[in-house]
């Protein structure tokens, strides 16, 4: 996806723990969202996203967290989304210090490929390009959703 410069926005990506105040538990939290969102909103940001967002929800749901900081930051104009892929192959979540996996060959990307309902495997690309659109002023009307990347494997 090619974008022309009245199309890309800026953002920042923070961790949760590292919002860190003077009134928090030293661990980092919500409460210091309000003053990160202040600056970001400041310096004309209009994407944050925040990591590990499924951890802000009572019930440890992303979309909680989500729906409840789109709700509030709309004011601000800053919208907040999430990407959620599955099924894809990478070499994530390998224990430090781990070989990487080798390539897949050509047949088992075929035969995993064919568990996804649209029939073909998801590659990181498919979620980078989901993450460009989400930041493109293409989606300035869109804020509060988790977007599956996942050729349809959470729907069947």
């Amino acid at each position: 996806m090619k974008l022309s410069p009245d199309e890309r926005i800026a953002g920042v990506l923070a961790p949760l723990f590292a919002l860190r105040t003077e009134e928090d538990l030293g661990i980092g939290d919500v409460a210091g969202l309000r003053q990160f969102i202040d600056w970001a909103r400041r310096l004309g940001f209009k994407l944050v996203q925040l990591l590990p967002i499924n951890e802000t929800g009572g019930d440890n749901s992303p979309y909680n967290a989500i729906s409840s900081l789109a709700i509030e930051l709309a004011p601000h104009r800053i919208r907040v989304n999430a990407i959620c892929p599955a099924g894809m192959i990478t070499n994530f979540g390998l224990a430090p210090g781990a070989a990487p996996r080798a390539p897949a060959t050509r047949a088992q990307l075929e035969s995993y490929g064919k568990l996804h309902p649209l029939g073909s495997v998801i590659e990181p690309i498919d979620a980078a390009e989901a993450a460009l659109f989400l930041a493109s002023s293409r989606s300035k009307n869109i804020t509060g959703v988790l977007l599956p990347v996942d050729g349809g494997y959470t729907a069947a």
